[in-house]
């Protein structure tokens, strides 16, 4: 273990520190400048950061933090101060923090509280991040899953939060509490339960009137408050909202300050999102944003497993299709390069499916032991398997 010495890299952005475990997080805090990159998942659950006021905030970070798609579990702060989470703040406008997930966070501030960052400011950019599991997020003002103020030119994109938020006061949103002054939320949501006693929102509590934007989100949470709830934007002064929605049975509300409110069988239609371009939104590498799909609500691309390859059989390029526990033809001709990316292909390959029967050699229960492997007189090449879903062994005595 790297007990806070790292586990390698020099902090650049070719070469960032690599966290390794709980210490070499907690050594961040004395280099802000610097780039690091996860490469183990991290659990907070070890003292001194799971008693008294738990984990203590990153304050002031500059730098860049690399999730690597892996977790941070358990983080716990206990702290009546202002700006609260993983990260207390940031100020600078290259901060970016990515590609990260918290899970299990227990989180209570002051003003400016989140799971991930209490304030972004002055252009730091939040992406693919999400906050997950059974997380609890509360303050006073400005409370909100992922991050409680979002303000100054920073952004947020391709996130999502199911973290229940409270606010004692004002501005609770289960993404973000406060979106400030030229911020900007696009391909995000929210599925966290939400109160505050004023402006409580599915997705953002309360938007200022400075040129803030929402895009392409949803929220499906319950919003309750005692003045200025909105099942996606409780309170706004005149943010531009497009193609956003929230749940209006899920939500138990039928207003909000912006956005359109559509029962659950449209929220989970895939046509509804198609016709406002969510299946256009592409990241820079042409990956598609948003994974559609009857019966279920939009998800991000990095939610599901890809598919490694298509496979061909039958005369035919099919996927699997896990939902239906099924095999799905995508096209009776080679694939084009659209339906590899359509499809979630993790890359252009293709595999070819060759079915032989295998030959059974029934066995004696006294004669020969089943874990000898002499079930079968043909060899069976594991490594050409695509899915071993079922071996079903029958045993008779003659």
């Amino acid at each position: 273990m790297a007990n806070g010495d790292f586990a390698g890299g020099d902090g650049t952005e070719q070469n960032p520190y690599l966290i390794e475990d709980t210490w070499d997080l907690n050594e961040v805090r004395n280099n802000l400048n610097a780039c690091y990159k996860l490469i183990n998942n991290i659990d907070l659950d070890i003292a001194p950061f799971n008693e008294g006021e738990g984990w203590s905030p990153i304050s002031g970070f500059n730098g860049v933090f690399d999730g690597n798609f892996l977790s941070i579990i358990n983080l716990y702060i206990n702290k009546d101060i202002k700006r609260i989470g993983l990260f207390s703040n940031t100020d600078d406008p290259d901060v970016i923090i990515k590609n990260l997930k918290i899970i299990d966070a227990s989180v209570k501030g002051g003003e400016g509280t989140g799971a991930l960052v209490g304030r972004v400011a002055n252009g730091g950019l939040i992406k693919n991040c999400r906050i997950l599991g059974n997380s609890k997020i509360e303050g006073t003002v400005s409370i909100g899953g992922l991050v409680g103020n979002l303000n100054y030119n920073s952004k947020i994109q391709n996130c999502f939060s199911v973290a229940d938020v409270e606010a004692s006061e004002r501005n609770a949103g289960s993404l973000v509490g406060y979106l400030g002054r030229d911020s900007y939320i696009i391909n995000s949501y929210a599925k966290g339960s939400v109160y505050a006693g004023n402006r409580a929102g599915g997705l953002v509590g309360f938007s200022e009137i400075n040129n803030p934007k929402i895009e392409n989100c949803y929220s499906t949470g319950e919003v309750k408050g005692k003045s200025n709830t909105g099942g996606l934007v409780g309170y706004s002064s005149g943010t531009t909202i497009t193609s956003s929605f929230w749940d209006i049975d899920t939500s138990g509300l039928i207003v909000s300050d912006g956005g359109i409110g559509l029962d659950t069988k449209q929220m989970k239609k895939q046509q509804t999102f198609i016709e406002v371009e969510w299946n256009k939104q592409k990241l820079e590498n042409n990956t598609i944003i948003w994974s559609l799909k009857d019966g279920k609500y939009p998800e991000l691309w990095f939610e599901t497993e890809p598919n490694k390859s298509f496979i061909f059989f039958d005369e035919k390029y099919k996927k699997y299709d896990e939902e239906k526990k099924e095999w799905k033809t995508v096209t009776s001709s080679f694939p084009t390069l659209k339906q590899f990316q359509e499809e979630g292909m993790e890359n252009l390959s293709i595999l070819d499916r060759k079915v032989q029967p295998l030959k059974s050699s029934p066995i004696s229960m006294t004669s020969e032991k089943v874990d000898e492997g002499k079930l079968f007189k043909s060899k069976i090449d594991l490594k050409k398997t695509i899915h071993l879903r079922k071996i079903e062994i029958k045993l008779r005595s003659d």
